[in-house]
C-alpha cells in the first residue's frame, strides 16, 4: 500500500459476537492518509475467522489476516501482532471493543506528526456491556494534558483502546519480565513513556467493553487488582528512575487498600486479613501509615465517583 500512514493491531479470541462492529469501526475511519487493519487470531473456535475473511474479501489489502493454527496466549499474540505492523503509527482496537469517533485515527496522526517529542497519545473511553449499552460515560479523569515519564508511570492508565504510538519508538526486544505480565499494555506504555511525552485528548474515541469474553474485562475484581499489583512489581524491578520507582510503591499501596476494601465489602476473612498484612509490609515501602494511605485511597474513590456521577446527569 503506498502512503501508508498507520496500521491498527486487533487481537481477537471467539469474538464472533463483537468483531463485526469493531472492525467496521476501524474502516469507518475518515483520514487523508491510507491505513491498515492487522487482525490476529488466536485459534478462535468459533465463527470469529470466517467472520474476519468476509472483511478481508470486502476491503482487500486494507486488512491484513493473521491466523494461529493454536492458541499460543494473549502476549505473545500481541507481540505478534503489532511487530507485523507496517505503518509509521500503531493504534490498537480488541476485538471485543470498538471506536466510536470516524476521525480519531486522523485527529491523533496528526498530533504525533506534528509533536515529534510526543512518544504517544490517548483520550478518554465510555465503558459498554456486553451489548453496547453504556456503564460509564468515561472511565479516568485526568487533569493534565501532558505527561513525562515520571508523571506518567503508575500514576494514570490510560485505555488501551484509545492509544496510537510511534512504531520506532518500540523497543527491539522487550523485556523478560514483559513476557509474564498479564497486563503486558501498561508495560508497553511505560516503555514507551521513556521515550517522549504523553498527551492526551479529552475526549471520548472508543468504547471499551466490559464482557466474560474479554481477557482483561472478564476477571473478577480480585484477579483485576492482583494482576495490577504483579504487573507494578514486575515494572518496579525494571524501572530505575526514583520517582517511577516511588509511584510504583505508593500504586501497589493503594491497590491493596482497593484489594481490602473490596474483602470488607463481600465479607471475606481471609481475604481481609491477607490485604491487610500486605497494606502493613506497604507502610514501610512507602513511609506512610496504613490509615493515612486508606484515607486518601478513599477519599480518590469518592472524587472520581461524584465527577462520573455528575458527568451522567449532564449527559
Amino acid at each position: 500500500m503506498g502512503n501508508l500512514k498507520a496500521s491498527v493491531s486487533m487481537i481477537t479470541f471467539n469474538h464472533e459476537k463483537f468483531i463485526a462492529q469493531a472492525i467496521e469501526s476501524i474502516m469507518s475511519q475518515q483520514t487523508s492518509f491510507e491505513f491498515e487493519l492487522v487482525i490476529g487470531d488466536d485459534g478462535s473456535t468459533d465463527n470469529t475467522r470466517a467472520i474476519c475473511e468476509q472483511y478481508q474479501k470486502q476491503f482487500g489489502n486494507k486488512i491484513r489476516l493473521i491466523f494461529n493454527d493454536k492458541n499460543i496466549g494473549s502476549v505473545n499474540n500481541f507481540l505478534q501482532n503489532i511487530y507485523s505492523c507496517d505503518g509509521d503509527f500503531i493504534a490498537i482496537c480488541d476485538g471485543d471493543d470498538f471506536w466510536t469517533d470516524n476521525s480519531k485515527l486522523q485527529k491523533q496522526v496528526s498530533f504525533l506528526d506534528s509533536h515529534k517529542d510526543y512518544s504517544f497519545c490517548f483520550t478518554n473511553v465510555r465503558s459498554v456491556d456486553a451489548n453496547g449499552k453504556q456503564i460509564k460515560p468515561f472511565t479516568q479523569i485526568y487533569y493534565n494534558d501532558t505527561f513525562t515519564h515520571e508523571s506518567y508511570v503508575a500514576k494514570i492508565t490510560p485505555p488501551t483502546v484509545t492509544t496510537l504510538f510511534r512504531k520506532n519508538m518500540l523497543p527491539n526486544v522487550f523485556p523478560d519480565e514483559f513476557k509474564v505480565l498479564p497486563n503486558t499494555d501498561m508495560f508497553l506504555k511505560a516503555l514507551l513513556s521513556e521515550k517522549g511525552k504523553v498527551h492526551f485528548e479529552n475526549s471520548v474515541t472508543a468504547s471499551y467493553r466490559i464482557n466474560n469474553a474479554g481477557v482483561y474485562s472478564g476477571l473478577n475484581s480480585f484477579k483485576k487488582l492482583e494482576d495490577k499489583i504483579k504487573a507494578y512489581n514486575l515494572m518496579f524491578s525494571y524501572f530505575k528512575n526514583n520517582t517511577v520507582r516511588k509511584n510504583l510503591l505508593d500504586a501497589i499501596a493503594s491497590t491493596n487498600i482497593k484489594l481490602l476494601l473490596i474483602a470488607a465489602k463481600k465479607l471475606e476473612p481471609i481475604k481481609f486479613l491477607k490485604y491487610s498484612s500486605h497494606i502493613i509490609k506497604d507502610s514501610f515501602s512507602t513511609g506512610r501509615l496504613p490509615f493515612s494511605t486508606i484515607k486518601q485511597t478513599i477519599k480518590e474513590k469518592q472524587q472520581k465517583r461524584e465527577i462520573i456521577n455528575n458527568t451522567s446527569k449532564n449527559n
